[in-house]
């Protein structure tokens, strides 16, 4: 990892988990982790924030030479909990990431950290301020 990565990833050593995430993870099935950061530290901070028994399975940079925007980890995570892409939702903060969900074929919401950040989502099925106003009833494929 280059020293720009690691300088980047510093503030988010110490932050606490998004507003509503919990109550996200509360109502959702069969969540999983889809990061381009490595394992290692995708699971340190899911300890830090007492949230990685939340998660039924992590997909990581680990897992695939190719990172978002490429769907490769989409495309592993939706083989590995044995579902189509109609059957998912993605949640993304970065514009990579929104790209690497669409070109999976998956919906896709996007939180992005910072307003600023909202111009760089606009491919995503909705762009929200905070997880907090996410309602997955409203993406559940049964109830439209």
């Amino acid at each position: 990892m280059g020293l720009a990565a690691r300088a980047a990833r510093r503030p988010c050593a110490a932050a606490p988990a998004r507003p509503g995430a919990e109550r996200l993870l509360d109502t959702a099935e069969g969540a999983a982790i889809v990061s381009s950061s490595p394992a290692a530290w995708v699971e340190e901070h899911l300890r830090r924030l007492g949230l990685r028994d939340r998660f039924a399975f992590l997909v990581t940079g680990d897992d695939s030479d190719r990172h978002k925007p490429a769907p490769d980890l989409y495309l592993h995570a939706l083989a590995r909990a044995g579902v189509g892409a109609g059957d998912a939702l993605a949640v993304e903060d970065s514009p990579p990431g929104v790209r690497a969900a669409r070109a999976a074929g998956i919906r896709c919401v996007a939180v992005p950290w910072e307003p600023a950040g909202a111009p760089g989502v606009a491919g995503a099925d909705a762009v929200l301020t905070s997880l907090a106003e996410l309602d997955l009833r409203r993406y559940r494929r049964d109830e439209g």
